[in-house]
């Protein structure tokens, strides 16, 4: 709603892979139901803590690499 009419616009996280995914299942990442976490079951499982204690290894391990993929370090930051 926010970047419809009001002067604001959104960054769009979704990747490639994961709006072909929704598209297939009728979800959007506009529409009120396309609004869940991937691997929701995760997200149950381990918690969000969990979750960020698995970025922050990524990040150690692709920023101990001889030539770190800066592409993939953002995308952990994000």
């Amino acid at each position: 709603m926010g970047s419809i009419g009001f002067g604001r616009v959104f960054p769009e996280y979704a990747l490639p892979q994961e709006k072909e995914t929704a598209t297939k299942s009728s979800f959007t990442t506009k529409s009120v139901w396309g609004h869940h976490p991937p691997q929701y079951d995760k997200v149950l499982s381990i918690g969000l803590s969990g979750i960020k204690k698995e970025i922050n290894e990524k990040i150690l391990e692709e920023s101990s690499k001889d030539y770190p993929d800066d592409e993939k370090l953002n995308l952990y930051r994000l």
